[in-house]
């Protein structure tokens, strides 16, 4: 119980489900203790239960402990971050990685691999004690061998990106393991997102190639190329101004409107008001300023909810049109929501001195 308490001292996360009153009580939640085969991605204008995004307030959000202070086996669970297909990376008392899914169950051994990163698409990268990567699927079976590359990133759309460190060379694989990008043919190449992937050349001029390593948005045409996401990506010209184009490389967002514009995430990007320092809202995929200026910050939208800091640096959540969901000053940290989860940190209790 030593570890378990250290864990409460220290404001352990717990994962909070909300459902939606929309829904009967014996309507399945979010928060099934049942994980999810791969999903389709998800709809942005859809949320869990049925409502859309805008429907969403503060009286449909019922909150309730899924994760605090777990022990399994006598084994204290804590760093609980996020569920991805309803299983998320935990570590042991003993700082080992170990999977396990909503309800607590185990689903990979703890010390079975060195490092576990996130699911996605049924698949996971994985280190051994030896330090090589290599890739498991669901049940743990090893589906891409260790040693065959240096480094390995997450699968998305069916490729990942992977680095030779023998030659210094990044490539783009398959599930199957088939080389379909060629090694040596960029300098860096990033996580591909909606089919498209942001590339660098030996000077980190940065382009945009399609799945079979066609450049669609060319060299030297932007500063910076930030990854696409719900088929819009920020671009930065030479005189730092921020923009968004279209999968096509049409500007959606004209440069210099906002100071700064965030990844799009459930078809909405926080921005930051070019005339007012600090202050924050949100735009649509048309560039409609959503979410008039106002918060601290807004963090990226997820099943139609972010969290976001007010005025006085408060966490709380907003729903897509900036009304309060989830109060401010509740907690003392908000993680994003994932799968109908967030984390969030308690506040820390104030001691009596008297």
């Amino acid at each position: 119980m030593k570890n378990l308490s250290k864990i409460r001292a220290l404001a352990l996360t717990l994962a909070l489900a909300f459902t939606f009153a929309a829904c009967s009580s014996n309507t399945t939640t979010p928060a099934s203790n049942t994980p999810s085969s791969s999903p389709e991605p998800p709809d942005v204008n859809e949320t869990p239960g049925g409502n859309t995004p805008s429907d969403v307030s503060a009286s449909d959000i019922h909150v309730r402990e899924i994760v605090s202070g777990l022990e399994y086996n006598n084994v204290s669970f804590f760093s609980l971050l996020e569920f991805n297909e309803g299983l998320t990376v935990v570590k042991n008392a003993d700082e080992e990685q170990g999977v396990i899914d909503r309800a607590g169950n185990v689903i990979i051994p703890f010390g079975l691999y060195k490092t576990i990163g996130s699911f996605s698409e049924g698949l996971v990268t994985v280190t051994n004690a030896g330090e090589e990567w290599g890739v498991i699927d669901r049940r743990g079976d090893l589906v891409i061998p260790f040693g065959l590359y240096d480094l390995m990133f997450p699968f998305s759309g069916g490729l990942a990106v992977v680095y030779n460190n023998a030659n210094k060379e990044w490539g783009v694989i398959d599930t199957s393991g088939n080389v379909v990008v060629p090694f040596g043919l960029y300098h860096e190449i990033a996580s591909f997102s909606d089919g498209l992937a942001v590339v660098g050349d030996e000077y980190r001029e940065k382009a945009v190639i399609d799945t079979s390593g066609n450049v669609v948005v060319p060299f030297r045409l932007y500063r910076k190329i930030e990854s696409f996401s719900h088929g819009l990506a920020v671009v930065e010209n030479e005189e730092r101004e921020k923009a968004a184009i279209d999968t096509l490389g049409n500007v959606v967002v004209p440069f210099g409107i906002y100071r700064e514009i965030n990844s799009f995430s459930d078809g909405l990007a926080a921005v930051h008001s070019n005339t007012v320092w600090g202050e924050w809202g949100a735009i649509d995929r048309a560039g409609n300023l959503v979410i008039p200026f106002g918060f601290g910050r807004i963090y990226p939208f997820t099943e139609g909810l972010a969290a976001a800091w007010n005025a006085n640096d408060e966490w709380g959540v907003i729903g897509r049109t900036g009304e309060v969901v989830v109060p401010f000053g509740q907690y003392s940290w908000i993680h994003p929501f994932t799968e109908g989860l967030a984390v969030v940190l308690l506040p820390t209790p104030t001691r009596n001195t008297a």
